[in-house]
C-alpha cells in the first residue's frame, strides 16, 4: 500500500510507494510522483487507484522474476550435464598412464601458483582499519563552502527514466543551508539524471546504517533522528528541500 502527503511549498498531495525491485528481489523500488490536486478526498481516490496499479505491476514483476530464475536454473542443470558427459568419455579415451602424469603435473602447478598467490597477498595486505579510512576518504567533499560529507550508498532507481537515489552522511551540527547548498553540488555532479533523490543522515553509527540501507535493527526513533534532511530534483517541477524529514515517518 502507498502513502500520500502535502508538500508546503506548494499545497499539492504527492502519491508514494514501493514495488519489487528486480535488481534486487525485494520489494525496495520507489515510486513518487504528485497526485496534481489540492483536495485530500480527491488526493485519496487517485491513491486507491494507484495502489491497485502498482499491485499488480509488483505481482507480475515478481512472477516473471521467478520464471527468470526457474529458466536459469533448467539452462545450467543441462549445461552441467552435458559436460560431466564430455568429460566423461574424455577421460575413458584417455591411457591410466597419461591421465596419472597429467594429473601429477596439474597438482604441482596448483601448488606452485598457490604459493605465488599466498606471497601476493602478504605482500599486498592491508588492515581492514586503513581500507574503511581510505573508502570514507575517497568520498570527502572538494567543494569549497560546503560540508565534508561520505556517500553510503547510490541506488539507480530506474535506467530509462534517468531516476537515481543518494544517501549520504554528514555531522548532525551542519547548518540546513550548508546541507542545501550540498544537496545542489551533488545535484550538478549527477546532472545526467532528470529525477534526483537524496538522503541525509548524520554520522552517527545508526545514521550510517541507515544510509546504507541496514534497517533491520534500528527503532523508528532511531530512524526519525538521524535521517535529518531530504531532498528532491526533478526537470519539470525543480528542487526541494525539506530539513525535518522524519515527521513523514511519524504520519505513515
Amino acid at each position: 500500500m502507498g502513502s500520500i502527503y502535502k508538500k508546503g511549498r506548494d499545497g499539492y498531495y504527492y502519491y508514494q510507494t514501493y514495488t519489487f525491485n528486480p535488481e534486487s528481489g525485494k520489494k525496495n523500488k520507489r515510486i513518487f510522483h504528485s497526485l496534481s490536486t489540492k483536495s485530500l478526498d480527491e488526493a485519496k481516490k487517485k491513491k486507491i487507484i494507484l495502489d491497485k496499479k502498482y499491485e499488480k505491476l509488483s505481482q507480475r514483476d515478481i512472477l516473471n522474476n521467478k520464471r527468470f530464475f526457474l529458466a536459469s536454473a533448467i539452462t545450467l542443470l543441462i549445461l552441467t550435464f552435458y559436460f560431466s558427459k564430455t568429460l566423461y568419455y574424455s577421460l575413458k579415451e584417455t591411457s591410466i598412464q597419461e591421465y596419472t602424469v597429467h594429473k601429477i603435473e596439474e597438482k604441482n602447478t596448483q601448488a606452485q601458483k598457490a604459493i605465488i598467490i599466498s606471497n601476493q597477498k602478504k605482500k599486498s595486505e592491508v588492515p581492514k582499519e586503513d581500507l574503511k579510512k581510505n573508502e570514507s576518504l575517497f568520498f570527502k567533499s572538494k567543494i569549497e563552502n560546503t560540508p565534508n560529507y561520505t556517500i553510503e550508498r547510490v541506488q539507480n532507481i530506474s535506467s530509462s527514466l534517468k531516476q537515481v537515489k543518494i544517501f549520504l552522511t554528514v555531522e548532525d551540527s551542519i547548518s540546513s543551508e550548508s546541507i542545501k547548498l550540498l544537496c545542489e553540488s551533488i545535484t550538478n555532479e549527477y546532472s545526467s539524471f532528470s529525477n534526483i533523490i537524496i538522503s541525509v543522515y548524520d554520522n552517527s553509527e545508526n545514521g550510517i546504517a541507515l544510509a546504507q540501507g541496514i534497517k533491520s535493527k534500528l527503532s523508528l526513533e532511531d530512524e526519525i533522528k538521524s535521517w535529518i534532511a531530504f531532498f528532491t530534483y526533478n526537470v519539470k517541477e525543480g528542487s526541494f528541500f525539506d530539513d525535518t524529514p522524519s515527521k513523514f515517518l511519524r504520519n505513515n
